[in-house]
């Protein structure tokens, strides 16, 4: 029986090795018996992995951490767990030309769209990398390497990124692709231990307005505005507003960004009359509109997040279901989303302090008067109603805009105001532009543009009046220093 049982496993390693030893062996046995051999095979095959799953003791695997992993390793297995998983984008600036395919190196230009899924993988000491999906991979991946969850990763490709495609505070990334292993790991004692994301309350966002820190917020989707184009040194673009709401029925606004449409967009929309939570990662807080979140190349979202922050969020959304629906209908958050806080006496700077200043631009509270001192300023410009650079057009004149490329821009006039603000340190000179120009002025470009030329000085008059009683300013400062002496 010995000798027997060595011989079908002699058979067996030789089937998985090469035909030519498989066919000598075969020549010792008929038909019939090489079946029952094979049959016999197979029974202790399947009672050795029987008595396995009850009494095997599988001993922890090996693997490398994330630091000891660089494009010169050979054979790695990492253990890491997913932090992160952005949806699928295109993005005529992806880094394509890191794509590897046949295992050469793909050149595609910069210019070229190219669809990619970013990832962010934590190993057991905390230790992150970024990890990229392309085109032709992404859907293999598309029900595996799910958020929170722990696996096994090799056979990917380790390569440097370019300090600005980076997401993660590491020089490499790993292309992940058809020839990477990925396995789930199963035991318990094995599994990553996931830490508990920091978020920040809508309430505390203000702290964080222009800082170069990531946040991570949580709210419900309450509504999502319009698709509209935009203007931004860097050309047209097109963004989505998403109205979020909390616990407390704070409304903040989270902007996406054209690369955002694609996939972030469309996933919200298909489920925003559900109200879904949505937890978004890596985020920046602007000051427009008062306060709200605006994206970062990093940014990732996960809608219906399975943690108890958004378990917590969705039992309350179900119990308040008529009050959201309601706000949603009436669109009252349109004016508390507006509305800003006012600041704390410490968050109020001095015209003095300003020259100690050291970003390019910042966004501070000041407290003081304005006045417009300057008679022989025009009080406003005729520009492109797409873009409000300044332009050559007669008032409503379609043209073609060189700024903005706008085929059939139509020339209107805005309201552009130097004034002086003064407080008991000091004055500066400011400029305010279009609708912040004529909420202060108390009146239209339009109406500047008909009597400015006419009527300059009872309309100078009649502005300086307007603008002596402003107490509290809230003001974006482009800081070109000057002796404020």
């Amino acid at each position: 029986m010995l000798l027997f049982i060595e011989l079908v496993l002699v058979i067996s390693t030789c089937v998985t090795s090469t035909p030519r030893i498989l066919i000598h062996f075969i020549r010792y046995f008929s038909e019939t018996q090489l079946l029952k051999v094979i049959s016999c095979h197979k029974k202790i095959l399947d009672h050795i992995s029987s008595s396995k799953e009850k009494h095997s003791f599988r001993m922890p695997r090996q693997y490398q951490l994330i630091s000891e992993i660089n494009p010169q390793s050979r054979l790695w297995i990492a253990k890491v767990y997913v932090e992160d998983k952005g949806m699928p984008r295109s993005s005529p600036n992806s880094p394509a030309k890191y794509q590897r395919r046949d295992d050469q190196t793909m050149t595609r230009s910069p210019q070229t769209p190219s669809k990619y899924q970013r990832l962010t993988l934590v190993d057991p000491t905390g230790t992150k990398i970024q990890a990229t999906i392309f085109p032709n991979d992404i859907p293999l991946f598309k029900d595996t390497l799910v958020v929170d969850k722990s696996y096994y990763i090799s056979n990917a490709t380790v390569s440097e990124i370019p300090l600005k495609y980076r997401s993660a505070n590491n020089m490499f990334q790993w292309t992940i692709n058809k020839r990477t292993l990925v396995e789930p790991v199963i035991e318990d004692n094995e599994v990553i231990s996931i830490p508990t994301p920091t978020l920040i309350p809508f309430s505390e966002l203000k702290e964080y307005i222009n800082s170069a820190q990531s946040i991570d917020v949580i709210g419900i989707a309450l509504d999502m505005n319009p698709i509209k184009e935009v203007h931004t040194p860097y050309g047209s673009q097109k963004v989505q507003e998403v109205i979020l709401i909390d616990q407390g029925f704070t409304v903040i606004i989270l902007t996406l960004w054209e690369q955002f449409l694609e996939c972030e967009s469309l996933a919200i929309m298909e489920k925003i009359s559900t109200n879904p939570v949505i937890l978004a990662k890596k985020l920046k807080v602007t000051p427009y509109n008062g306060l709200s979140l605006s994206m970062r190349q990093s940014t990732t979202f996960i809608i219906n997040p399975a943690i108890p922050q958004a378990a917590s969020l969705k039992k309350w959304s179900k119990e308040n279901k008529k009050v959201l629906d309601q706000i949603r209908i009436e669109k009252t958050y349109k004016a508390s989303s507006s509305n800003m806080a006012l600041p704390a006496s410490k968050d109020i700077i001095k015209i003095k302090d300003i020259k100690n200043l050291h970003e390019k631009e910042m966004t501070s509270w000041l407290k003081g008067k304005i006045m417009v001192t300057n008679i022989n300023q025009k009080f406003w410009f005729m520009a492109c109603n797409k873009c409000h650079k300044a332009q050559g057009a007669n008032y409503n004149q379609v043209f073609k805009c060189f700024r903005c490329r706008e085929a059939r821009a139509i020339g209107l006039p805005r309201c552009c105001v130097e004034v002086q603000v003064m407080d008991e340190s000091g004055s500066i000179t400011a400029t305010l532009f279009g609708e912040n120009a004529e909420k202060v002025l108390s009146c239209t470009a339009k109406n500047l543009m008909e009597n400015t030329s006419n009527l300059h000085y009872e309309i100078f008059f009649y502005i300086r009046k307007k603008t002596c009683d402003f107490k509290l300013l809230h003001i974006t400062l482009y800081c070109h220093c000057h002796n404020f002496e």
